[in-house]
């Protein structure tokens, strides 16, 4: 279980300098039994009360963090489907697409997944690994979810964050 999740003592706050977000990270990792452990961040819009982590939703975040596994489910599938309509965005062949649908969520070539949850119940996930031609390393590909539901799948079109950007 991950109910430390629930401690706000257990995120620490930061800035995202370069696009004005405020960002906590949680101390520890959440554990997947497909990828290991994963980290977890919240993201809240300047706009809003910058130090009022209570602004998240910990009741929800706790259930995600614990169907973790279901929620990169989700997210591999979407993977899928959006590959099989634009193969040519991952760098595949029609040839090609058969092969990648069929891999179980262990063999599919993502891998390095980010958690991250916005104020409302929105969900992104980045794989900053991502093992297809034309997907740049480190954004890689991101799935978000709003309220539970995939609304996209984002080829190389996510910042990348680093230690260093954060203040």
């Amino acid at each position: 279980m991950n109910n430390k999740i629930l401690d706000k003592n257990n995120w620490i706050q930061s800035t995202e300098k370069n696009i004005g977000l405020f960002v906590w990270h949680y101390s520890d990792e959440i554990y997947s039994s497909v990828y290991g452990e994963v980290p977890v961040h919240l993201y809240a819009d300047s706009k809003k009360d910058k130090n009022d982590i209570n602004q998240f939703n910990f009741k929800y975040i706790l259930q995600v963090a614990n169907s973790i596994d279901d929620y990169f489910n989700k997210a591999i599938e979407s993977i899928k489907d959006e590959l099989s309509k634009k193969p040519a965005e991952f760098g595949i062949n029609e040839t090609q697409i058969a092969d990648y649908l069929k891999l179980p969520i262990e063999e599919f070539p993502v891998s390095s997944p980010r958690l991250m949850f916005y104020t409302e119940k929105n969900i992104f996930i980045q794989y900053h690994y991502a093992d297809f031609p034309t997907v740049e390393y480190g954004p890689g590909i991101g799935v978000t979810f709003e309220n539970d539901v995939v609304t996209s799948v984002e080829i190389q079109g996510h910042v990348e964050f680093t230690e260093e950007d954060f203040i």
